[in-house]
């Protein structure tokens, strides 16, 4: 084993940040960011791009890792971009070590502290390249299965529209009101009142926007709170056919609570 701080090299400062408000949807370069979304967007200035690919970029927030291959920029805020010290490292297999790597997540924080705790298995070049090719196989099996679940919701959404017409100019004429006017909308809680001793192994789960897929709460083991801190924050508590929305990082992502249990929403939505 090996610890990461022996492996890489933090090279963000050589990477160079494109502001939100400047993404293309399309363009000459990819911007890279800490999103769910393998690429935020696109630009075409030249000045500055990182050449000295491949190179793994991490969501210091979010605790995403990608592999990058082809040269990009960076998205403006909570990115690292790392490179492996020795030179001609499969940057690949260290892309999956890193994915399996124990990151403890404590919300809308920093983690890259958490990061450079991490060891990584040491293998020869020949049992790396064996054990990339095995993972590239499944990767692509979940993308593909990604893909077909993505296309389910589109059709959904298509349903939607067919059924009761665009929300937006609403052709069918339906009644608009305010969601305030009809349902109790409560925020947070914030980052600020929770702190690292709150977060215990075994204790009440903390919802966050990545735990709401496809429609559902998948909640994090390791993201609980102690029994002091769920009773302080049991405004927050999310109750069966509560709608939990993101109103950061994947703004919009939305989810239903099907069942009672003891969650508690973040600043995040």
């Amino acid at each position: 084993m090996a610890r990461f701080t022996e492996i890489f090299e933090d090279v963000t400062k050589k990477g160079v940040k494109i502001p939100s408000n400047l993404y293309l949807d399309t363009g000459l370069y990819p911007i890279i960011d800490q999103g769910q979304s393998a690429i935020a967007g696109y630009t075409n200035k030249a000045d500055g791009l990182f050449f000295d690919v491949p190179a793994i970029i991490f969501g210091d927030h979010t605790r995403i890792f990608k592999y990058v291959e082809k040269p990009c920029f960076l998205g403006a805020d909570g990115v690292k971009l790392l490179k492996a010290k020795k030179p001609n490292a499969n940057h690949k297999y260290l892309y999956y070590a890193l994915c399996n790597a124990d990151i403890p997540n404590t919300g809308y924080n920093r983690h890259f502290k958490w990061l450079k705790e991490v060891d990584i298995p040491e293998y020869s070049e020949e049992e790396q390249e064996d054990i990339v090719l095995k993972l590239d196989k499944i990767s692509h099996l979940i993308a593909l299965r990604k893909r077909q679940l993505s296309k389910l919701d589109e059709l959904v959404k298509s349903r939607f529209v067919e059924m009761f017409g665009d929300p937006v100019s609403n052709p069918k004429k339906w009644n608009v009101c305010r969601i305030r006017e009809f349902a109790d909308v409560r925020i947070g809680p914030f980052g600020s009142l929770l702190h690292k001793e709150d977060y215990i192994q075994g204790g009440h789960p903390l919802v966050n926007p990545s735990h709401m897929i496809n429609g559902k709460i998948v909640p994090d083991n390791d993201l609980t709170l102690s029994e002091s801190k769920y009773k302080e924050l049991g405004v927050y508590k999310l109750r069966p056919n509560d709608i939990v929305i993101a109103r950061r990082g994947e703004i919009g992502r939305c989810a239903l609570v099907e069942s009672q249990g003891s969650f508690c929403g973040t600043g995040s939505m």
